[in-house]
């Protein structure tokens, strides 16, 4: 048996042959295929752009975020450990010294991904405590580093009986083998079903698409260079020109040439059956090209990496919905994980005991993103009375504490629950909340089976009423405006919450500017009770903005799926912006309405001379009928506008050449949309419709008596003439 002391010395004397042909570049892969040297790709980082594309995609953002350390667990608190920290910054070695974490992240990740498994061999020092180090001057710092070795260098050697594994063997650049010790290595790898010791690498089923596309890439080149020879040909057909001929030929094409050169044009004249050819330039076909991009997919695919990233767009998003967040949700975190837990073990054989260690994904830009965009959706919770105390632990926000966090606050007052008082009632000073009275407007708004306004804006779906129509023109016509019954109710909604929001107002001014007791009131003007016109222009508009978008994107997705079209829809920023623009002038305009109507409401309440109660029950009576009647119309024009405009360019998107106008042939349709009722025109045409030109049903550059809360749709249709 071999002293301890013994091996240990060899090891270290063989340490400087295992560094030697260790490391090597990074980019140096493992030849996994049988091809001949002409046709195989024995360097697939080097030599296939998706693999190194799709590897650097994986690693970067791995490489990009904080590695953190605790002693509790791994996402918790952040321990200080400025040793720890530094020995991480630097924590391998290599031919020319130390090297960076990124690098090691980057190394490491890509011999996961090319072999299924990584190597980090340590020198003997790990084996026994820093402080009790026979060799002080063998080694790296006080935190001994480890080198990256070729997974196709190490051999596992394991005992006769079980196949248990019981060391390792590593072959240095020399080809001199050395025996390593389990503790001295860290073996990451990912999952082989077909072998319980080593791993299993992505890139094997990426093989064949990564040979693919470099013989097509290199047959491309070839291609290339074969069109370099652009020299005439000269044909004859009756026999090979003698050599008065042929020196006839060659001067006149030297003279032809050196005067096209000064700018001249000289005919050539040949006798005899002598042509003439250039010769023809060759490229791959669309095709071609094609097939090489599914290559690129199919790499992407092995590597984890979402296929359309290897694709050009117009614009990148990096929320929620994005391709980046499906990357580092669905295979950057988990990879890291494999990292995080090799690090861990690194740091228990450098004597730290108890050791966490994570990658802090909270500061990547695209986690920002979608932090974002769960707080904006935690906060209509917050509106309907949860606290952002059960708000961040429910939806995992992160937030820190902050005071009033656990506060409940009711929606539209905006006042903590249990404070708030109904002011327009006489038990106000008694406790009655307004909590209730709220929900009761908010479920006459939204429950349609006791609502009878909604139930009459959707009672064509129950069944075709008026004159004749034809039964499958009826069924075509419920099923497209069955399907904006969500979108109607989410204006509606949005409506109502502002317009009760803006009512509460009213009525805190009702009860401090009013003289308690019925009958009695103190001089004042309508104004001086009325909420700010500009406050609640923007609140309408910015509510409903959001629905807007939302219905331009669902009727688009809608159209598509009409005309069996499976890419995605998008409406083009200009035409939504355009759009906005054109409808917020409406709804501000709507806004002044409903602001008039109030301020007169209460004029009449003070010529009336109404006290608190009266003034309060007149309130509720008018912005209640606004909700039951202005609101629906808004919300059923709202919706026919953004239906109509997402549909026309989704129909263009598509590309359909003809449209047809279609009515509900309802008794109250207008009589001038039941005359354009079948109308077919191009798309790129208007319809022609009660005198003026419309491009489709709702078209906001419609007058008001054509568009209003009109339900009629555009279909695509076929050519009239066939």
């Amino acid at each position: 048996m071999i002293p301890k002391r013994g091996l240990r010395e060899r090891l270290a004397g063989a340490w400087s042959l295992v560094m030697r042909g260790s490391i090597a570049p990074f980019d140096r892969v493992i030849d996994l295929s049988g091809l001949t040297a002409t046709e195989k790709v024995g360097r697939p980082y080097a030599q296939s752009l998706w693999v190194a594309r799709a590897i650097k995609m994986v690693a970067d953002p791995i490489a990009s975020v904080p590695l953190h350390f605790g002693t509790e667990e791994r996402g918790g608190n952040a321990i200080n450990d400025p040793e720890l920290d530094a020995a991480w910054q630097e924590p391998a070695i290599g031919p020319e010294g130390a090297v960076c974490l990124r690098d090691v992240v980057s190394a490491t990740i890509g011999w996961l991904k090319l072999s299924g498994e990584a190597f980090w061999v340590f020198d003997d020092r790990v084996l026994v405590k820093p402080k009790a180090l026979p060799f002080p001057d063998v080694g790296f710092g006080a935190v001994a580093q480890f080198a990256i070795v070729r997974p196709d260098r190490m051999r596992h050697v394991t005992d006769k009986r079980g196949g248990r594994l019981t060391g390792w063997e590593y072959t240095d650049g020399a080809g001199i083998a050395h025996t390593l010790l389990t503790e001295q290595v860290i073996h990451l790898k990912l999952w082989n079903p077909y072998d319980d010791i080593r791993g299993l690498g992505e890139y094997e089923s990426a093989q064949l698409a990564a040979e693919s596309d470099y013989m097509g890439a290199n047959f491309k080149l070839n291609l290339a260079r074969n069109n370099g020879d652009q020299g005439v040909y000269i044909i004859a057909k009756s026999g090979i020109p003698d050599d008065a001929q042929r020196k006839q030929i060659v001067a006149q094409l030297r003279e032809k040439r050196e005067l096209q050169q000064r700018g001249m044009f000289k005919p050539v004249f040949l006798t005899g059956d002598i042509s003439i050819e250039d010769p023809k330039v060759r490229v791959v076909d669309a095709a071609f090209n094609e097939s090489m991009m599914q290559d690129a997919h199919r790499i992407f695919i092995a590597f984890g990496v979402p296929p359309s990233m290897a694709d050009v767009v117009p614009s990148y998003s990096v929320g929620s919905a994005s391709d980046y967040y499906r990357l580092i949700r669905d295979t950057c975190t988990p990879t890291g994980k494999i990292f995080t837990e090799a690090v861990e073990s690194a740091t228990q054989r450098q004597g730290r005991e108890g050791v966490f260690a994570w990658f802090d994904w909270s500061n990547h830009p695209v986690m920002k993103e979608v932090r974002r965009e769960a707080i904006t959706a935690a906060t209509p919770l917050w509106d309907r009375g949860i606290s952002w105390e059960v708000i961040n632990e429910t939806l995992d926000l992160g937030l820190p504490e902050f005071d009033g966090w656990d506060e409940r606050y009711l929606p539209f007052s905006v006042s903590p629950a249990g404070m708030a008082r109904d002011i327009y009632s006489p038990e106000a000073t008694t406790g009655a909340d307004v909590a209730g009275e709220v929900d009761d407007v908010k479920d006459d708004v939204e429950d349609d089976d006791d609502d009878e306004a909604i139930k009459e804006m959707f009672r064509a779906l129950k069944g075709p009423r008026g004159k004749a129509r034809d039964a499958r023109e009826i069924e075509l016509w419920k099923s497209h405006f069955a399907k904006r019954r969500a979108t109607a109710k989410l204006y509606l909604s949005r409506f109502n919450k502002v317009l009760f929001e803006f009512r509460a107002e009213v009525l805190r001014k009702i009860e401090s500017k009013l003289t308690r007791g019925a009958g009695t009131t103190t001089k004042a003007a309508a104004a001086d009770f009325l909420f700010d016109l500009g406050a609640f222009k923007d609140a309408i508009t910015i509510n409903l903005r959001g629905v807007a978008l939302n219905a331009m994107q669902v009727a688009g997705e809608q159209m598509f799926a009409e005309v069996k079209r499976d890419d995605p829809f998008k409406v083009p920023d200009a035409r939504a912006k355009e759009f906005l623009a054109q409808r917020e002038v409406r709804l501000k305009g709507a806004s002044e309405e409903v602001w008039a109507s109030i301020r007169s409401e209460l004029q009449d309440g003070l010529d009336a001379g109404d006290g608190i109660k009266a003034m309060g029950d007149r309130i509720r009576s008018k912005f209640n009928g606004i909700s039951r009647g202005r609101a629906e119309t808004i919300a059923m024009t709202e919706t026919g506008a953004a239906y109509g405009v997402a549909r026309e360019e989704a129909q263009k998107q598509a590309g359909i050449q003809f449209k047809k106008w279609l009515t509900s042939g309802l008794s109250n349709v207008r009589s001038a949309h039941s005359h354009a009722n079948g109308q077919v025109v191009a798309i790129d045409e208007p319809f022609y419709v009660g005198g003026e030109y419309l491009n489709f049903p709702g078209d906001p550059s419609g007058s008001p008596g054509n568009v209003i809360n009109c339900h009629c749709v555009s279909v695509a249709t076929e050519d009239p003439e066939t």
